[in-house]
């Protein structure tokens, strides 16, 4: 049979397929069953901090419809906070008891303060590598493209110092000289770089006049632009690569390693 095994993050695997951050990996049994279906390693589901933000707007807003005085909610963002990096810590211990393939956590954060508290987190969870699923998004005026992209190298470099498991940054398409983004991220000590992010959409629903998800799950078409940039970068880069997106059979995955 052919040697498919390969390294990735500095992790030995049997083969080069990961299941990536998604919901079937958002539980435990999730990760077992992509194990037993040949994933050679999963990326977790991601803890996105936005989630934790947006849940402690809502119980500040139905307090505030109460009557009720806000300042003795402050502690909720620490209660609600703490309770999500728990129940987290809790889905990577028990994927790396009941799985023998590497387990790599996921983390998406909207203020900067917070990604190497989360990283310093989920490395004593014995998540085997991280992986910074990061996006500023471009809708600020007042920060320009030069600032947003400082931030990559500053988040990169803070996570690296607070943690020895191996960091993968996971980024979009959406950078001005795209290329060189690229490889010059690859030179900040990442172990791997994920192309690309892929992000909710919305669309309008025009008889109810209300906003809707849309293209909830991805499609094979997807597969053009990691399939596109992975074969620009190949060998160009200081760190590995991973395709995301768009690669749902074996077919696929033969494009990609063509790449």
């Amino acid at each position: 049979m052919t040697d498919l095994s390969t390294t990735y993050m500095g992790l030995s695997l049997a083969n080069p397929i990961i299941v990536g951050s998604s919901g079937l990996t958002s539980t435990a049994r999730g990760v077992q069953e992509a194990e037993a279906g040949g994933a050679a390693a999963v990326v977790l589901k991601s803890i996105f901090e936005e989630e934790i933000a947006s849940e402690y707007a809502e119980v500040l807003a139905e307090a505030k419809k109460k009557g009720m005085s806000l300042e003795s909610y402050d502690y909720y963002d620490y209660e609600i906070r703490g309770d999500r990096i728990a129940a987290y810590k809790d889905l990577v211990h028990e994927a790396k008891t009941s799985v023998s393939i590497p387990v790599i956590a996921s983390v998406n954060c909207t203020y900067s303060r917070e990604w190497t508290s989360f990283a310093k987190e989920l490395e004593r969870a014995g998540a085997d590598g991280l992986e910074l699923n990061m996006f500023f998004l471009p809708s600020d005026l007042k920060r320009s493209s030069e600032e947003r992209e400082r931030e990559y190298f500053a988040v990169v470099e803070r996570v690296r110092k607070e943690v020895r498991i191996p960091v993968a940054l996971k980024i979009s398409p959406y950078f001005s000289t795209l290329a060189q983004m690229i490889q010059k991220l690859s030179k900040t000590g990442v172990s791997a770089l994920v192309l690309f992010n892929r992000f909710s959409s919305i669309d309008f629903d025009v008889e109810k006049l209300a906003v809707t998800a849309a293209n909830a799950l991805s499609t094979p078409a997807e597969i053009a632009a990691p399939l596109r940039w992975v074969a620009l970068m190949a060998n160009r880069v200081g760190c590995d690569l991973a395709a995301s997106t768009g690669i749902h059979d074996g077919t696929a995955v033969i494009k990609q390693l063509l790449a």
